[in-house]
């Protein structure tokens, strides 16, 4: 008997590249991410901007009660002194820009929007026992944020003048902060420690 050997022919896939159609769809899924990407970030970068503030806020509350208080008073004269001297002692988040020489007791702070930050010392029945942080230019969303969380940290804050003891709610917070002007800020809001 004989036997027939075959030997199997190779096929050759011939690749035509992608279709118009489907080309079509891959450029409008990534047109759709890039877009809903760019349309985010500055949501993201706000919060984020927020985030830090109140991290600062807090810190420099914490720095002016170890640093600052001498014999259960601030015996400063002023913001300008009392915000100086903290600098000078190393109580300002690095995150935060310093204007001026930090060693001599004069430099300011600014906030992330480009807002003024000061700590000055604020009078009770018992003397200078208290002091305020007071941030300049806030934008409205973070106004919103800033003062119904960070009022839980100090015994009262200040949105435009509307003085509030104690805890604000998000919908206090919302009615007392200002829209901004452009993309500036124009909120200031106060935090005032009795201790």
């Amino acid at each position: 008997m004989f036997m027939r050997t075959y030997s199997p022919q190779r096929t050759v896939k011939i690749h035509r590249g992608v279709l118009s159609i489907e080309m079509v769809i891959i450029l409008a899924v990534l047109a759709i991410a890039a877009i809903t990407i760019f349309l985010n970030a500055g949501s993201l970068f706000g919060k984020n901007d927020t985030s830090t503030e109140m991290a600062n806020s807090q810190e420099i509350a914490i720095n002016t009660r170890s640093l600052l208080k001498n014999g259960g008073i601030y015996d400063f004269n002023s913001a300008a002194d009392m915000t100086g001297v903290l600098i000078k002692f190393g109580g300002v988040p690095k995150s935060m820009t310093i204007v001026g020489d930090a060693s001599s007791g004069r430099a300011t702070v600014i906030n992330t929007w480009g807002g003024a930050v000061t700590v000055e010392p604020t009078a009770s029945t018992g003397g200078k026992t208290g002091f305020t942080v007071t941030y300049e230019k806030v934008p409205m969303t973070a106004c919103t944020t800033m003062s119904s969380k960070l009022s839980q940290s100090f015994g009262e804050t200040s949105v435009n003048a509307s003085k509030t003891v104690g805890l604000i709610n998000a919908s206090s917070a919302s009615t007392q902060c200002t829209k901004d002007n452009g993309s500036t800020g124009t909120n200031t809001l106060k935090f005032t420690s009795l201790t």
